[in-house]
């Protein structure tokens, strides 16, 4: 296994989808005790002082994997959707972010021609299992793995 760091930024609604990203960062923080060449990003981790934007716009250029939590709640949000989402597929298309790995919340569709279209093209990591119908069982053996994906896929 490569000993180079994994670096994954997380992308999340702040509504809707707080369960889901602390079950998932639970999971990753357990993985990275065994697994210590991976470092995980959500803007939990940003510090008072921290200008913001600035800090989010670094981790998602300098991400190798980012994942994606989609719902309707996700294009709610401007910031989501002029900011994170169209650098992390900027940042993918020059091939520095090695894979986008969509985690579907609910049953919100993308639109085929949309500006998210591209979202289409890529198998979500729990396809027809949308996060809020299944049980935390379920959910935490989708977040192992998601895990196992990254370490295999960044190996």
């Amino acid at each position: 296994m490569s000993n180079k760091k994994i670096k994954i930024f997380i992308c999340y609604p702040h509504k809707g989808a707080k369960k889901f990203l602390d079950e998932l960062l639970s999971v990753l923080k357990a993985r990275s005790h065994e697994i210590s060449h991976i470092a995980y990003f959500s803007d939990n981790n940003i510090k008072p002082g921290d200008l913001t934007h600035d800090v989010i716009q670094e981790k998602i250029i300098d991400s190798n994997i980012s994942i994606v939590f989609i719902s309707q709640k996700t294009f709610e949000s401007d910031y989501i959707i002029k900011t994170e989402l169209p650098l992390i597929k900027e940042v993918f298309d020059y091939g520095d972010i090695k894979r986008i790995c969509p985690l579907r919340i609910d049953d919100y569709q993308i639109f085929d021609g949309g500006n998210f279209e591209w979202l289409n093209k890529i198998q979500f990591v729990n396809q027809d299992k949308p996060l809020r119908d299944i049980g935390e069982k379920e959910r935490f053996n989708i977040y192992y793995e998601l895990v196992k994906l990254i370490v295999n896929v960044s190996s």
